[in-house]
């Protein structure tokens, strides 16, 4: 089983922004593996439909919001049990179809820091992980997780995430392998 970096596809499909810059603040400050849903708001977002091309893109099932996860309504209605396992999914307004945010809440402590190639700040924080290694049995036994080492930033999904995105044939995502077995 392999794991994988979960990315949108920012160039081929619509991403989502919003002019409400609290709810930016409140992901960025609370999206970082603790539990949120008794505190949150609904915010709206408005799509963000053409690229650097002028070129109107189609709507996505994991648009881009930032670094936040976002998840279609037909995403969560395929990926439904997989999501509510593994994290929080907390409703957006939208005039455009219903979207969620998601707040993982799965943590897995899966990075062999020793094998991997992580580039350090001097406070012993890590800035950027160029080469990923991973624990394997606690890695692949879990479908989508962040890292303590990395919480607001990096989503791991394993394979069989990755096979029912495209047995769904969801839109949208971008899967970057980062190991193999």
């Amino acid at each position: 089983m392999a794991i994988f970096l979960l990315k949108p596809d920012c160039s081929n499909f619509q991403g989502l922004h919003t002019r409400s810059f609290s709810g930016l603040d409140f992901m960025i400050d609370n999206f970082n593996g603790l539990p949120i849903k008794n505190k949150w708001k609904e915010f709206k977002v408005v799509p963000l439909i053409e690229n650097k091309r002028d070129k109107r893109l189609p709507k996505s099932d994991y648009p881009v919001f930032g670094a936040t996860p976002v998840f279609s309504q037909r995403a969560v209605d395929a990926l439904g049990e997989i999501l509510t396992c593994n994290g929080e999914l907390l409703p957006l307004c939208s005039n455009e179809g219903k979207y969620f945010a998601y707040n993982i809440t799965n943590i897995v402590p899966a990075l062999n820091v020793k094998k991997s190639k992580i580039e350090w700040l001097s406070k012993g924080q890590i800035l950027d992980i160029e080469k990923y290694s991973f624990l394997t049995k606690l890695a692949e036994a879990n479908l989508i997780f962040k890292i303590p080492e990395s919480l607001r930033s990096m989503h791991f999904v394993s394979s069989r995430f990755v096979s029912e995105v495209n047995r769904n044939d969801l839109k949208g995502f971008l899967f970057e392998q980062l190991s193999a077995k």
